[in-house]
């Protein structure tokens, strides 16, 4: 279980913060053709850099696609959020006491959009939770490696 619990931290950590960075991209970039609705926001960077990076958006058709974005990175920020918390949830199962504030700090950051990007991109309790499991996992081993020799 430890062993797994780091292994899916890395993935989930490491793989994940690009689909939030879309997810900002396309919030900002909706923001902006909203507020701005002049020439500078249909031509400015978000939607070239939503079509670079949303594989499942077409930007041929003009203004529907984005709105199909925001939907769709809408529906990946919630995954992502889902699945983070999952995460945090069975870290917190292992019952290591170390990591108890820490775990519960982290929830608690997941209860809004602010804390959740604060968590995602600051990496700040990320790395120090991953430390921490990889401290454990690492001690478990050799443990196992003394009774096995």
């Amino acid at each position: 279980a430890l062993e797994d619990a780091v292994l899916t931290g890395y993935g989930l950590f490491h793989k994940e913060k690009m689909i939030l960075n879309e997810e900002e991209i396309t919030t900002k970039g909706a923001s902006a053709q909203s507020g701005t609705s002049g020439p500078s926001g249909p031509s400015g960077t978000s939607p070239s850099s939503r079509s670079n990076t949303l594989p499942r958006s077409n930007t041929s058709s003009g203004a529907s696609p984005p709105a199909d974005a925001s939907d769709s990175d809408a529906k990946s920020y919630a995954d992502l959020k889902h699945r983070v918390r999952n995460y945090l949830f069975t870290i917190k199962e292992l019952k290591y006491p170390e990591l108890f504030d820490l775990t519960n700090h982290m929830l608690t950051l997941c209860d809004n959009i602010h804390g959740f990007k604060y968590l995602i991109d600051g990496y700040e309790e990320i790395n120090e939770l991953l430390y921490k499991l990889n401290f454990y996992f690492d001690l478990l081993r050799a443990k196992l490696n003394d009774v096995c020799a």
